[in-house]
């Protein structure tokens, strides 16, 4: 998991080769290993995991480099979240939180930041490719789950 400390080394390292940083693109998640569950037996383990790899690595990011983008009066940055958080999928909150939390981290930074020629963007993919780790977490899908999220 990154730290403070790595992500402000990132933005030092990339500064020192490149000369400045035009954009980032947050893509910061992890998706593999989360199980469907019920709320009562999500786990603290697995919420604190998943709030801090979606969304307190992707703030930790976008703190590290917008000192250098303000300098240089421009810069972009892509946050990656999923559709997941409009949908509303049940027995998957620790996934689904998370992803919302990064869309709203998103619009009020664009309004902080967008004053110093920074824009801040959210992308939200729905299922993009059949990876191991979506066929894992589809095969923990009940027999009756679209119709508790399909409108």
């Amino acid at each position: 998991m990154a730290s403070k400390h790595d992500t402000e080394e990132m933005a030092r390292k990339t500064v020192e080769r490149f000369g400045r940083i035009d954009i980032l693109v947050n893509n910061a998640a992890i998706y593999h290993g989360v199980q469907m569950a019920p709320i009562t037996e999500i786990t603290e383990g697995d919420w604190e995991k998943t709030m801090t790899v979606n969304v307190k690595e992707m703030w930790l990011c976008c703190r590290a480099v917008i000192p250098q983008m303000k300098t240089q009066g421009k810069g972009k940055i892509a946050n990656l979240s999923s559709a997941a958080f409009d949908l509303g999928i049940p027995f998957v909150l620790h996934h689904v939180a998370p992803k919302g939390a990064v869309v709203r981290l998103t619009r009020a930074l664009a309004k902080e930041i967008g004053a110093h020629g920074i824009t801040v963007n959210c992308i939200n993919p729905g299922y993009t490719t059949w990876t191991e780790a979506s066929k894992k977490f589809g095969e923990s899908f009940p027999p009756d789950f679209s119709r508790l999220w399909i409108m």
